[in-house]
């Protein structure tokens, strides 16, 4: 403590400290004179320090303070217990020295009384408020641990009930769990996971169905020239056809189921070498433009024989692009050959060749609605006498051509209000 708190009125600090440490306080000074105190039924001393009496003999010190005072002049703070035998109980004594701030002197000593029995009671009501505190603490712990494993192992629930369904094939099941951490990005992870397994399931089932159906379709469309041809030759070989006409006619209609039944093996062949994922196709500059107008006249024999006309409509200039010019001129004769074949007798197919599309429209009957989305597909062909040679493999081959390019192959139907193109037009964007 410093000089100017030794000119300071402490009555209010000793009262304030033992209000705090709960012992009677006093300080003393070198003359061992009191100069205030504080403390369990000793009245409130006069607020103004200056109208305190020095005293010493009407106010009498703990016992044991002598031997603590000396230490506490002599600059050592120091603790005495010691047995009132009034009181007939234990006290501890503890005194400290206060000193002046210029010369560092003591000139108080600040001395401490406090029964141990009230230090015990001090001590266990401090247990007691320590233990009910931390037993509420234990309580409140358990509270929040057991809401926070509620709203952790919720989710985990939710989501192992998703994965156990998941493996069952209910792939339309959803967790529900929208949290913002972890165990949401889990559950959101796992949601879009049975979104992709559903769609793998529907896309599985559907090239099931497909499978099913070209392996259907294939049967068909063998099975008819076979039997064809063995009907054929029963009827020779047992004599039944023995007129040297019929004989010729029944050989003219076995070569030309032979040649349908070459053209369809070789068609399957054809696609299934363009579906292979490791089946490299030629790799060279071309112009598709010019690719496209080879296609047009290579059919103009073949439109000629039914009075078909091609008109071709093309754009000045070039386009070169890296693929196989012999597979694109297939497809654009693919295309050619379905619009004569379509078209009516003195009808019209047109050929616009743009730089970056190129479009054949025909005059004919035009594609149904119901058609029109599986035109592309295998085995997909109009049943009419104009299409009995027909494979209903060529578009298919056509797109996977387009496909391997990076064009788009499309086929709207019919063309456009204006009477004269009731028919289909095929359009393939170029990349």
């Amino acid at each position: 403590m410093s000089s100017g708190n030794h000119r300071r009125n402490p009555v209010f600090a000793i009262r304030n400290l033992h209000e705090i440490s709960l012992a009677d306080v006093w300080l003393i000074d070198q003359k061992m004179n009191v100069v205030t105190m504080a403390g369990h039924g000793i009245p409130p001393r006069p607020p103004r320090f200056e109208d305190v009496p020095q005293f010493s003999e009407d106010k009498k010190l703990p016992p044991g303070a002598d031997e603590v005072l000396k230490k506490a002049f002599a600059g050592q703070a120091s603790v005495t217990e010691v047995f009132n035998p009034v009181l007939e109980i234990k006290s501890l004594t503890a005194a400290t020295p206060v000193y002046e701030r210029e010369s560092q002197n003591v000139v108080w000593v600040l001395l401490l009384h406090s029964p141990i029995v009230g230090l015990r009671e001090a001590i266990l009501q401090s247990v007691r408020i320590l233990a009910g505190s931390a037993a509420c603490a234990f309580l409140l712990a358990l509270l929040a641990a057991a809401l926070l494993s509620r709203s952790f192992t919720r989710p985990i629930e939710k989501m192992n009930g998703v994965a156990k369904e998941l493996a069952k094939g209910n792939y339309s099941i959803k967790t529900g769990v929208a949290d913002k951490n972890e165990l949401g990005e889990l559950a959101a992870t796992l949601d879009a996971l049975a979104v992709q397994l559903k769609d793998a399931s529907e896309e599985s089932a559907r090239l099931e169905n497909m499978r099913r159906d070209f392996i259907a379709n294939v049967s068909h469309e063998l099975r008819t020239p076979v039997t064809v041809i063995r009907g054929s030759l029963e009827a020779l070989v047992d004599g039944v056809v023995s007129s040297p006409n019929d004989v010729a006619e029944y050989q003219d209609q076995m070569l030309k189921e032979t040649i349908h039944l070459q053209r369809l093996v070789n068609d399957l062949l054809e696609l299934s070498r363009l579906q292979t994922v490791g089946f490299k196709i030629e790799s060279e500059p071309f112009d598709v433009k010019e690719a496209a107008a080879e296609a047009a006249r290579a059919i103009q024999k073949t439109a000629a024989a039914k009075n078909v006309l091609i008109k071709v409509e093309r754009t000045d200039g070039q386009k070169i692009i890296q693929g196989d010019g012999g597979r694109v001129r297939q497809m654009f004769m693919t295309i050619l050959d379905n619009a004569v074949k379509f078209s009516p007798e003195g009808g019209e197919v047109v050929m616009r060749i743009g730089d970056s599309e190129i479009a054949v429209i025909d005059g004919g009957s035009g594609i149904s609605a119901e058609d029109l989305p599986h035109v592309f597909e295998r085995f997909k062909k109009e049943s009419s006498a104009r299409n009995k040679e027909g494979s209903g493999l060529g578009l298919a081959i056509a797109r996977e051509i387009a496909a391997r390019h990076n064009f788009h192959l499309s086929a709207q139907s019919p063309v456009a209000q204006d009477p004269k193109w009731p028919g289909s037009k095929f359009t393939c964007k170029l990349q």
